[in-house]
């Protein structure tokens, strides 16, 4: 976060990422990952790449394979993005 520590950090941690899969199913983009056990996720839409909005309720992960199918709409462009909380 930009601040220096208090004292020298002796240690590890581990950066994981979870890779998501895009089909599509019918008339649906179906959005696929691995949740992580207790881990929520939030997808965000939006119409511009600038304001985003919450696009349904948090997922929690229980170690499984978790897939949302996202409507494909004769809208405008619509993007998506989840975000680990």
């Amino acid at each position: 976060f930009g601040e220096s520590l208090s004292q020298i950090f002796n240690g590890s941690f581990s950066i994981s990422t979870t890779t998501i899969s895009v089909t599509l199913q019918g008339s649906d983009l179906l959005l696929q990952w691995f949740g992580n056990s207790g881990v929520q996720y939030q997808i965000y839409s939006s119409t511009n790449l600038v304001d985003w909005l919450p696009f349904g309720e948090p997922i929690i992960g229980n170690d499984t394979a978790v897939e949302l199918p996202l409507p494909v709409e004769d809208a405008p462009s619509m993007y998506f993005r989840v975000e680990v909380k």
